[in-house]
């Protein structure tokens, strides 16, 4: 008897283990020819969750990352999509598996956002960089309320300021501002990049270090983002200069504002000109990746704070893939994941570098990605599914007032909804339950998009207004 109880015990605990269990995934985006696609925690089983181009304008898709929202929504940027071909910020709803553009950019408010990412701050707006558009066409700073959903540019960027950030913000640790840092790969006092200081609070920009030519022994053109590591300091990296021109480790203390190049990348030992992040691992080290050296496309290197060394883990290349433009991540289970922008069945990939092991190797081929994967818990999806191609017909278009919707056989229509090129809906249609469906769109001549559920699933499509037509 008290066997059985002892089984019976054993086989309850672990159903609720199992019942409270959340298995994990890799997400992220691939700009060719622009889709979010998802792994398992292995790095295996790619699936192409959403085809991100033709969705609201035609054009490649996104070369940054997801970011997971405290909402459990993704959001990111795109480069060329949207009604202007000039990049997007979107959501996508994973429970749903919806797509929404919030906002198209359109040169005033930012433009093609390339190997740029959006960071929730502590106050749980977005924030992000793009490294063109703005009054002088040097890339803006923006700020994204998702509780309003409104978009508002904080900074334009010109050559004093620093101009082309190509990474993102890094709020750092502070009790009484929201301060960010963050790094652009020209402008500034020498033309080469510059690392500034942006308080939220009172809106004070300040550049903190100018970097200097190729040459200069403390770097130049850093393309990524900084980090803050567990001692409190700034660490990032810059793509060339240093003394072989190859690009520097550096430290930035933001208590003492004092600047210090650690280290430099030299030869094909060490890996050089990288052009992601850092990321801090678990066991304490500061790990990334180089564009070339070791086999000459690329490695995976670490630099440990303590005794201020770097060393070259691995070698890409040999079916690994070549060229990581990204940063890593260190998934749950200890191991890291990166993306290559070539190799790996010749469209670059994902691979694997197990830090215990210094072993790496491929993990799936995808479409040129040069950002960085992020690890999520699994999301139990809805029987929705985002279409990429459709038989609805929607006509005239353009059109001077109304349009007609229209599904294939046995399809009718749920629901639209008409959505301005700021992403802002304007009207819902819901519970329509027919094949054919005749909307007035009572707003000022423009482009809008028009997001259509049926049976079969939702579509997008874009819709001119002209009254003169």
């Amino acid at each position: 008897m008290k066997k059985n109880l002892l089984l019976t015990f054993i086989l309850v605990g672990m159903v609720s283990m199992n019942s409270f269990s959340q298995d994990l995934e890799l997400w992220g985006l691939a700009p060719t020819p622009g889709y979010i696609y998802k792994l398992d925690q292995k790095g295996e089983n790619k699936e192409i969750v959403y085809n991100i181009s033709g969705v609201g304008g035609y054009g490649p898709g996104s070369g940054g990352s997801l970011l997971q929202a405290d909402n459990k929504k993704l959001y990111g940027l795109t480069k060329a999509a949207g009604i202007n071909n000039m990049g997007t910020l979107f959501e996508y709803d994973i429970a749903q598996q919806q797509y929404t553009i919030l906002v198209d950019f359109d040169g005033t408010n930012g433009k093609s956002p390339k190997s740029n990412n959006l960071i929730q701050a502590s106050n749980g707006k977005l924030y992000g960089m793009t490294p063109e558009g703005g009054d002088y066409d040097g890339g803006v700073i923006f700020e994204y309320d998702l509780s309003s959903n409104t978009y508002t540019k904080l900074i334009d960027l010109h050559d004093t300021l620093g101009t082309s950030p190509n990474g993102d913000l890094c709020q750092i640790d502070n009790a009484d501002s929201i301060i960010f840092y963050g790094l652009t790969t020209k402008g500034g006092k020498h033309k080469h990049g510059v690392l500034f200081k942006y308080n939220l609070t009172d809106s004070s920009y300040l550049v903190v270090k100018s970097f200097e030519d190729y040459y200069n022994k403390e770097g130049s053109e850093p393309y990524g983002s900084v980090m803050q590591a567990d001692n409190g300091k700034l660490y990032g990296l810059t793509y060339t200069g240093g003394t072989a021109n190859n690009g520097v480790l550096f430290e930035f203390n933001p208590d003492s504002m004092i600047f210090t190049k650690k280290v430099d990348f030299i030869n094909d030992e060490t890996g050089k000109r990288p052009k992601g992040s850092l990321i801090q691992a678990t066991d304490g080290k500061l790990y990334g990746l180089t564009v070339y050296g070791g086999t000459r496309v690329g490695t995976v290197f670490s630099y440990d704070i303590a005794n201020d060394t770097l060393i070259k883990r691995a070698d890409l290349g040999d079916g690994v893939g070549s060229y990581p433009q990204g940063s890593l991540v260190q998934a749950t289970n200890g191991k890291m994941f990166g993306t290559t922008s070539m190799g790996a069945c010749s469209s670059g990939g994902v691979f694997c570098y197990n830090p215990e092991t210094d072993t790496i190797y491929r993990t799936a081929c995808n479409g040129y990605p040069t950002g960085n994967l992020i690890e999520i818990e699994a999301i139990k999806t809805s029987a929705k599914t985002e279409l990429v191609n459709s038989n609805i017909k929607i006509f005239p278009n353009p059109t001077r007032k109304f349009v007609t919707i229209q599904t294939g056989t046995n399809d009718k229509i749920k629901t639209i909804s008409l959505i301005r090129i700021d992403g802002k809906t304007v009207e819902t249609q819901q519970n329509i339950n027919r094949r054919q469906y005749k909307l007035n769109i009572n707003e000022n001549d423009g482009i809008y998009l028009l997001r259509v559920e049926t049976g079969k699933g939702i579509t997008t499509h874009k819709i001119i207004k002209n009254n003169n037509n």
